[in-house]
């Protein structure tokens, strides 16, 4: 055997593969050519992209159970605002709002899925296109034909809408009550410039639906049960609405918890191709630069992108979605997988250089590659599969179409690149010889210096004193780290959605939303009773008079059926002092709370139902919360939670039971997990992954010191997070067990080679040397190309995905570093040394 190759026997299965394959290359061709067509067009039809809080939550949570249970009875909890600036008091403001809000409740894109409720009545519904009935245009009080005021509307996704025209108003005329909308028909300016004053006082609107000078306004938008990629479909439809009704007195923004989930299914879907793209040029150019062969560049960028096609075909057949997280596996894979293909080149152009033939070059390299990079491709597959340890949806899903993805980019480098390199005619040109046992190649010379840095025992104690002493700081900065989870942080700052956001945060009750769903099913309480309606009325007043740390209030409004209750009191007994529930003290107080109910149900019934069932056993209480980074909710749920232990615990052996959900729940549930889903994966990664290690180097002594090299740099790079106050985010919380199955592969491929070495020789130095000489440059390019791959993340729209990519280039630079100067370390403090070369 040539020199070089020494101690090495290629694996008869991989050769046997390369052979067939070189043999029967047009059946290989027509093989691969058609399941990348399949899989293109699964992958074109049918992902989808959801970016909701749904995804991203525990499945199991309390929180996502009772939010299933919510929507089941009064449909979907998170709303669309438009919000609108201008001249509200004004004829022509309130004519222009009300021809809005008419043509938004016809919106109904093409190609929507509505979801079924699971209320048999709901269920019905849902087949016309709509859960609740909606709200329609209520005309004077002396109309004759006494039409419902919320009939179903036929061909739109818009469950409801409400605005500052259409909101009720619930008034006594001629001793009876009436509930109707306050501005429609628009009324004169002179009445207009009367009801100012009652509207901007009234509780159902002030600092809800109109901030306090009069000059902002919202639309609420309720949709139908829906995918989050139907969604989007709602929200194109209502930002191309908003446009058309724009003008300079009447500024309008598409806002809320569903447009911030479409805009960044929008930056997604973007950011994929764009990623993609300028990934995929920076391999080409560093490809030109390692092999200057357009076969040997052309091969692995064709490898990789056949592995992301197949990769996305599997998420499209297996209904997985594109996220924020996801959104990262095309340039990830294009990444990892040309690993594959660089070491097998490398092998190649060696077997070239020794004067194999192009079609022994090819057997031999899959040989003698096969092993290895098998094994490398487990290890970062098994990196992903881990995230099956954890709960939520989205971590899940990219577990195992990254893992699988690997192992697809296993299989082309394995099957589609000997296609090309057989058309690899001329020999690559032989790097100069060594003289003494160091190379004369600069690039050679730099990987040798680094790897005798530890040869001497000087330079060992310094390298493994130096070792132990930043493993210790680094685990003072993984004690600091801290998670942290903003959608909207996601946004850059000049988008419009954010300024939105933050301007009715700002001047209105605030975006984010939270529910208290309220039961007495089964008990033996309903909700007609005057001691549940003024405890949740106690419970509500707890919550808004809430203050953050900062002395901030961030509870901005409450809405309930206590809401109805204290109107048609006021209604009918006339005057804001009435804006109450009857007092406990009178003693017909319990049979008035009920006449009051019941006239109002018989007035609105369709209003009543958005706020209770019909049987008055469940009802909710909705939140208007100011948006916040997700761990600032901590105290606000404390709070609440302290409010309904005081007010509902006396009840809760009676059968009273309130649920806690919304988005303010959801968001501060995957918070707490994420931590928990961190430690899972990366504990399943690290057990699997060194079991693999001792099963490919066939010892247990070699396998657990391999792991040293592959925890220091996870250690540095988390330990780096927490010093400089970088928490962890649904972006980095992966980075771990990520960084883990990448750095693991170079040190497969240096000890493959060690101990090959090793075993024929049973010289420490010479099996280094070996290991440097077969591994050495391949490892540099690798992870030059990693490393280059995933800075591009840079370009990425979103600050959490560009932070991503520099922390992973980073640690894959590290992981490098570690492999050649400290592995080397242990290696010699493990292993001894032929007398001549003993130090």
């Amino acid at each position: 055997m040539t020199e070089g190759t020494q101690g090495e026997t290629p694996s008869p299965y991989f050769s046997s593969l390369a052979r067939w394959v070189i043999t029967h290359s047009k059946t290989t061709i027509m093989i691969i050519l058609g399941i990348t067509v399949w899989a293109m067009w699964t992958a074109a039809t049918q992902i989808k992209v959801d970016n909701s809080l749904e995804m991203f939550a525990p499945r199991d949570a309390q929180v996502v159970k009772s939010r299933d249970r919510y929507r089941s009875l009064f449909g979907r909890d998170d709303l669309f605002l438009i919000s609108v600036r201008g001249d509200v008091f004004t004829e022509d403001f309130l004519q222009r709002l009300g021809d809005l809000e008419k043509e938004l409740k016809t919106v109904n894109p093409k190609g929507i899925t509505l979801y079924s409720s699971l209320e048999e009545e709901a269920s019905s519904q849902a087949v016309k296109g709509t859960y609740h009935q909606e709200l329609d245009d209520f005309d004077d009080e002396d109309e004759e034909d006494d039409e419902d005021w919320s009939e179903d509307e036929e061909g739109t996704v818009i469950e409801e809408t409400t605005s500052l025209v259409s909101v009720r108003r619930t008034a006594q005329v001629n001793g009876g009550l009436l509930v109707k909308p306050w501005f429609e028909p628009v009324p004169p300016q002179e009445e207009i410039d009367r009801l100012r004053p009652l509207v901007l006082k009234d509780p159902l609107i002030a600092k809800r639906l109109i901030d306090e000078d009069g000059e902002l306004t919202v639309l609420m938008v309720k949709v139908a049960l829906m995918s989050d990629d139907d969604l989007f479909k709602v929200f194109l439809d209502l930002r191309e609405i908003t446009e058309r009704f724009q003008n300079e007195n009447f500024i309008l923004k598409v806002t809320g918890p569903p447009a911030v989930n479409s805009a960044l299914n929008e930056i997604v879907v973007g950011d994929l191709s764009k990623l993609l793209l300028i990934s995929g040029f920076a391999m080409f150019i560093a490809l030109i630069y390692l092999f200057r062969s357009w076969t040997m560049v052309i091969g692995p960028i064709v490898v990789v992108g056949i592995s992301v096609i197949w990769t996305m075909g599997l998420m499209g057949i297996t209904g997985m979605t594109l996220n924020l997280l996801s959104s990262i596996l095309p340039a990830f894979l294009l990444c990892v997988g040309l690993g594959d293909s660089i070491h097998l080149q490398s092998i190649f152009n060696t077997r070239r250089i020794e004067g194999d033939s192009v079609h022994e070059a090819i057997i031999n390299a899959c040989g003698l590659t096969g092993p290895p990079v098998l094994f490398t491709s487990l290890s970062t597959m098994i990196g992903l599969l881990s995230f099956q340890f954890a709960s939520v949806t989205a971590i899940k899903e990219m577990g195992v179409a990254g893992g699988v993805g690997v192992m697809f980019a296993l299989i082309n480098s394995l099957v589609t690149l000997p296609l090309f390199l057989k058309h690899c005619k001329r020999a690559p040109e032989q790097r100069p010889e060594q003289a003494d046992g160091e190379p004369k190649d600069r690039i050679d010379r730099a990987l040798y210096a680094l790897v005798m840095a530890s040869r001497h025992k000087i330079g060992r104690a310094v390298v493994l004193v130096g070792t132990v002493a930043l493993a210790a700081l680094s685990i003072l900065g993984v004690l600091r780290l801290e998670v942290w989870h903003d959608d909207l942080e996601s946004l850059p700052d000049n988008h419009p959605i954010k300024s939105a956001v933050l301007e009715v945060d700002r001047e209105l009750g605030g975006v984010a939303n939270a529910q208290l769903l309220i039961s007495t099913d089964g008990g033996q309480h309903t909700l007609r009773e005057l001691d549940i309606l003024r405890r949740i009325d106690q419970l509500s007043q707890h919550i808004l008079a809430y203050r953050s740390p900062k002395n901030e209030a961030i509870s901005g409004h409450a809405m309930s059926l206590v809401d109805v209750v204290k109107e048609t009191h006021r209604a009918l007994l006339g005057g804001d002092e009435h804006y109450r529930l009857p007092s406990l003290q009178d003693q017909d107080a319990q049979l008035r709370t009920s006449q009051l109910l019941g006239l109002f149900e018989l007035q609105s019934p369709d209003q009543l139902r958005t706020l209770t069932t019909i049987d008055l056993n469940n009802a909710h209480l909705t939140l208007q919360i100011k948006w916040q980074e997700a761990t600032s909710y901590e105290h606000l749920i404390k709070h609440i939670q302290s409010g309904i232990d005081q007010h509902f615990e006396p009840l809760r052996e009676e059968g009273v039971a309130v649920e806690q959900t919304g988005g303010v729940y959801l968001a501060y549930t995957i918070v707490t997990s994420l931590l928990d889903d961190l430690t899972k994966s990366f504990g399943a990664a690290f057990l699997v992954i060194t079991f693999l290690m001792v099963l490919m180097l066939r010892g247990l002594k070699l396998g657990l010191l391999a792991m040293i090299p592959n925890l220091f740099p996870i250690l540095l790079m988390l330990g780096a997070l927490g010093l400089l106050g970088i928490p962890l985010d649904l972006n980095n919380l992966l980075i771990a067990s990520i960084a883990l199955g990448i750095a693991v592969d170079d040190t497969i491929h240096l000890l493959h080679h060690f101990q090959a070495s090793y075993l024929v020789h049973g010289d420490r130095e010479l099996a280094l040397q070996d290991a440097l000489t077969h591994a050495g440059r391949a490892m540099l390019s690798t992870s030059i190309l990693l490393s280059v791959g995933f800075i591009v993340y840079l370009f990425a729209s979103i600050e959490a995905v560009q932070r991503f990519g520099v922390i992973i280039s980073l640690t894959v630079i590290t992981a490098l570093l570690v492999d050649l100067i400290v592995c080397p370390a242990i290696l010699r403090l493990a292993y001894p040394s032929a007398p001549q070369s003993q130090a």
